[in-house]
């Protein structure tokens, strides 16, 4: 039955693993960075599997509207890695 298969892909997020948190601290940050006060989980987790347009929509204001810009999706991504 499964001898042909290659490869099996798991899209994790959100089902075994909660990455709302770390998503909303890489666009929180952003947000504190340019000297705005900072949002609470709360407010990000909503838009956690709408990927970096949800987040950075949150965190500026923009959620569902927003147009993002490489530069601030590279920013979110940069921020997103581990130190």
């Amino acid at each position: 039955m499964f001898a042909d298969v290659q490869a099996v892909l798991f899209d994790l997020d959100g089902t075994l693993i909660d990455s709302a948190p770390d998503l909303g601290a890489a666009a929180d940050k952003m947000r504190t960075d340019r000297g705005m006060p900072s949002l609470s989980l709360h407010t990000y987790r909503p838009m956690a599997g709408a990927g970096a347009r949800g987040m950075i929509g949150v965190a500026f204001g923009q959620a569902r509207t927003i147009r993002i810009t490489r530069r601030s999706r590279t920013s979110f991504w940069v921020t997103m890695r581990p130190a």
